[in-house]
């Protein structure tokens, strides 16, 4: 019974607290700060690039975690965010003859929307008389970043003279998803007739990536859409909480993510007329990145 106790008042993670019962449930809300970034090599001399960077978003999610079996525990969590502000740079270039060619055009990112879901389960090993515990984890998660461009009318800056620079009606929306399994690390520190403690969470993910491109220009819809499976990435969350009574709980937390994936396009000769170009368009390769930084406050309440 004592053993069981223990074990119960160590699992603390997320916006958990983890000293009272068999689960508990959270809510958290903060700052997050996102960059995307996309880009397509269509044959082995023309490339296309697209960022978001610098978007301002605001979240809120929940998190919940039960205990199960012997020492076994699961954890999830689901966050919503709105991105409020960012900015767009998309870079088109050529090179003919050896000869460099980049036309630029800028927007202002500041619509749509991000979400994220994710699920794992550990067994913890304690230590120093169990005030710190170590648990092995395996998982799953899902990522989605839905990017719009501002609607109406924008204005292209090409940095070379070329037929697209003006103003034009233009519409873009991007939608890119992570998702994949994950192995990973949960660390708690809760020292003993002390009401604080802090976590730490480490993951590593071996993960697919897809992404749809709807353009609309001068009124005619375009539709183009890409599926890399070789993607991976890091995830690190790192917080501290406080019990200020037998069933709440509040904290502060920092999460960072760092995910990549590529694709090296495979075209058949006899999917193009011309030998020489399928030969040319066989060494294409498009790079897909998405990079967060997030700060969230924590409140949760044990069952």
């Amino acid at each position: 019974m004592r053993k069981w106790m223990t074990f119960l008042m160590a699992l603390m993670v997320g916006a958990n607290s983890y000293a009272n019962a068999f689960g508990t449930i959270g809510v958290e809300a903060g700052y997050r700060q996102d960059t995307v970034s996309l880009k397509s090599g269509l044959t082995q001399n023309v490339e296309v690039r697209h960022k978001f960077s610098d978007l301002d978003i605001f979240q809120v999610g929940v998190k919940g975690q039960g205990t199960f079996g012997s020492n076994f525990y699961a954890r999830g969590e689901a966050t919503w965010g709105w991105i409020l502000d960012g900015k767009y740079v998309e870079k088109f270039s050529v090179v003919t003859e050896g000869v460099g060619q980049i036309t630029k055009f800028k927007d202002v990112a500041d619509d749509r929307y991000v979400f994220g879901a994710n699920v794992a389960i550990g067994y913890p090993f304690f230590f120093s008389d169990c005030t710190m515990s170590l648990a092995p984890t395996v998982g799953y998660a899902f990522d989605e970043q839905n990017l719009r461009l501002n609607r109406g009318n924008i204005t292209f800056k090409p940095e070379s003279n070329t037929p697209l620079e003006g103003t034009q009606s233009y519409e873009q929306r991007f939608i890119s998803r992570w998702f994949g399994p994950s192995l990973g690390v949960d660390f708690q520190y809760v020292p003993v007739n002390e009401s604080w403690n802090v976590f730490a969470q480490f993951g590593y993910h071996w993960a697919q990536f897809k992404t749809r491109t709807h353009t609309k220009f001068e009124n005619i819809p375009d539709y183009l859409a890409s599926h890399a499976k070789r993607g991976h990435g890091i995830v690190f969350n790192v917080g501290v909480q406080y019990d200020f009574c037998d069933c709440w709980t509040a904290g502060f937390a920092v999460k960072v993510s760092d995910f990549h994936a590529h694709k090296k396009h495979h075209v058949k000769k006899s999917d193009l007329a011309v030998k020489d170009a399928a030969q040319e368009v066989s060494h294409g390769r498009d790079h897909f990145a998405w990079k967060s930084l997030a700060v969230n406050l924590l409140v949760g309440r044990a069952f």
